[in-house]
């Protein structure tokens, strides 16, 4: 019986002090190490440590000679305001210590909707086309909204959509529906990255 006692007694204290070890492991961790909570689950994430902050310092750079992006820009812009309470202000050129860049760049691993995000001083958002560069914009709204300060982890996310067709379907037939209601639908579905409803 002594035995027997020693023995589970033992073995909670070998419980313990894993426990304790593996706890200790977790907090030597950064926080910016871990992969940012986004919907849906970022395929890549390369962490480098600390953080940048976004603000009303911040401007969305773009390339005059990608004027679609401009578009993109403005939609961003509108977003951060309705969300943070500043604007971005929208200009061309090159990129500052807490810019957004967005730039459509040729990426034969990405298709037609992925994109990919370095986050250093300053945010370069890029993909082969301007689709990539929108569903990057909503990444950045997503991470943002989560801390209080604006900070975003530095480090490199490369992502792209599992699915071609991600939607949602409201059945307007049995019961009205306002239009309002359908477009806020729409705004919510395209910041999860969905681009089909069906009514």
């Amino acid at each position: 019986m002594k035995n027997l006692i020693l023995n589970i007694v033992s073995k909670k204290i070998g419980m313990s002090l894993l426990l304790c070890s593996l706890m200790s492991v977790a907090l030597m961790a950064t926080p910016g190490e871990k992969k940012p909570f986004v919907i849906p689950e970022l395929k890549e994430w390369k962490a480098s440590g600390g953080y940048m902050t976004l603000g009303s310092h911040t401007r969305i750079v773009y390339d005059a000679g990608q004027p679609e992006l401009l578009r993109i820009a403005g939609l961003m812009a509108d977003d951060c305001f309705r969300m943070f309470q500043w604007r971005p202000e929208i200009v061309v050129g090159k990129p500052k210590a807490g810019d957004i860049a967005l730039t459509l760049k040729p990426d034969r691993q990405l298709a037609k909707e992925g994109y990919s995000i370095k986050i250093t001083d300053k945010v370069l958002l890029s993909a082969p086309q301007s689709e990539g560069i929108y569903w990057g914009t909503r990444t950045l709204l997503q991470i943002t909204e989560q801390d209080d300060n604006y900070r975003l982890p530095k480090g490199e996310i490369r992502d792209y959509p599992d699915y071609p067709l991600r939607g949602f379907m409201i059945d307007c037939a049995r019961k009205f529906i306002p239009l309002s209601y359908l477009q806020d639908l729409v705004k919510i579905m395209s910041y999860y990255k969905m681009n089909t409803g069906h009514v």
